[in-house]
């Protein structure tokens, strides 16, 4: 029995990911769908399942959309993109919609490649996303709403650090989940 698995473009994956990103490779080897269309300024979104504060997730977004805005971009060119998590993610795409900026989902394929590693080979794909699809390095953004805890936020960071992405990582407080 194999301990690999294909990718989506059929092509063999190690099952583990390698140990905090040293095997560069496996960025070359995260494929990305052809038919996703590409914008000029993309601003990947991230943060919580539990965290929900409109206020300041449509604040933070509002200013990297009038920065767009500012240098000349029209909402056809922004795009925000996330994996469709619940929270801060689901937040950013009703705030996209009331800006009218397009809405890219790149999500996991549990199924294909099983739970442990669905969710960094997605992360692997919307930074990849990104960096093909911006000309100006400038223009490409992570907005990271971050709890100080969450692993699957702290690897998303060293991801977007492996593709360069500016980045911009605001402390929250996550929801507590205990009932008083």
């Amino acid at each position: 029995m194999s301990n690999d698995v294909k990718s989506l473009n059929g092509e063999i994956m190690p099952k583990k990911l390698p140990s905090r990103l040293k095997d560069k490779k496996f960025a070359d080897m995260v494929q990305i769908d052809p038919t996703i269309p590409k914008y000029k300024c993309p601003i990947i979104v991230s943060g919580p399942d539990d965290y929900y504060d409109e206020e300041i997730i449509a604040g933070e977004l509002s200013s990297y959309i009038d920065f767009y805005w500012s240098n000349g971009y029209k909402n056809k060119d922004i795009c925000i993109v996330t994996s469709g998590r619940p929270g801060a993610e689901i937040v950013a795409e009703k705030v996209a919609k009331d800006f009218g900026i397009n809405i890219v989902r790149i999500i996991p394929e549990y199924k294909k490649l099983g739970r442990r590693i669905a969710g960094k080979v997605c992360q692997y794909q919307m930074c990849k996303y990104v960096f093909a699809s911006i000309k100006n390095k400038k223009m490409g953004f992570m907005l990271i709403f971050w709890d100080g805890r969450s692993q699957r936020l702290r690897h998303f960071i060293d991801v977007g650090n492996e593709f360069k992405l500016n980045k911009r990582i605001i402390n929250v407080k996550r929801a507590s989940t205990y009932f008083s």
